[in-house]
């Protein structure tokens, strides 16, 4: 992909074609960041950002700076990883793009709870759910509930920490993943550990 991406940003650069320019610095930047070389992505992503079109590329916008902020974040540039989130959060709303939007606030979520800003954390996961309720697309729905459930627990909210926890396994039950299983497995055992209940905790490990 960078390789590819790269005789077409030079192709494109050659010809002054701006939509092209920022496209394979997009792709190259998303290959960065799939490949944890957030600098690179950062770099590129960058370049994509000042070559899409501002009227016309909102949803491409968005994406790009969501894909920013995430590098910024992992990072620990919190600050400018912040700055980028927000505006992925503008131009998903602009664009009307649910999906985008449902994403970033997730994202958002995550920046706070690295942090240690739990209810700022909480705020987003939130708000993504309110969205993620209206949009038909149940794996963004666990998704959220899943950074809802971790961030309760943080807080020591383990009651309802663990119905969260129980509904995100019922689904991972239903859609078969045997990863996620064991992992909501395991989530639920310590739920109920923490709520004293050893009994229910002890059953799960042993399931």
């Amino acid at each position: 992909m960078i390789r590819v991406g790269s005789v077409a940003l030079q192709a494109s650069k050659t010809l002054q074609y701006k939509i092209g320019i920022a496209k394979a610095s997009y792709y190259i930047g998303h290959a960065y960041h799939q490949q944890h070389q957030y600098d690179s992505a950062i770099l590129y992503m960058s370049q994509a950002i000042a070559h899409f079109d501002p009227k016309r590329d909102l949803d491409r916008l968005g994406a790009a700076y969501n894909i920013k902020g995430i590098c910024q974040k992992n990072l620990a540039d919190y600050t400018k990883a912040l700055e980028s989130q927000l505006n992925a959060i503008r131009y998903f709303e602009s664009a009307k793009d649910t999906s985008g939007l449902i994403i970033s606030l997730n994202n958002l979520g995550i920046l706070y709870n690295d942090q240690e800003k739990l209810k700022e954390a909480e705020k987003y996961f939130n708000e993504a759910l309110t969205f993620a309720e209206s949009f038909d697309d149940p794996y963004m729905m666990v998704t959220t509930q899943s950074n809802i459930g971790m961030n309760l627990h943080s807080q020591n909210r383990y009651k309802e920490a663990l119905a969260v926890f129980e509904e995100v396994l019922a689904f991972d039950l239903k859609d078969g993943n045997a990863y996620e299983i064991g992992a909501w497995f395991n989530n639920v055992a310590t739920g109920h550990l923490k709520l004293k209940n050893y009994a229910k905790a002890l059953a799960l490990v042993d399931s």
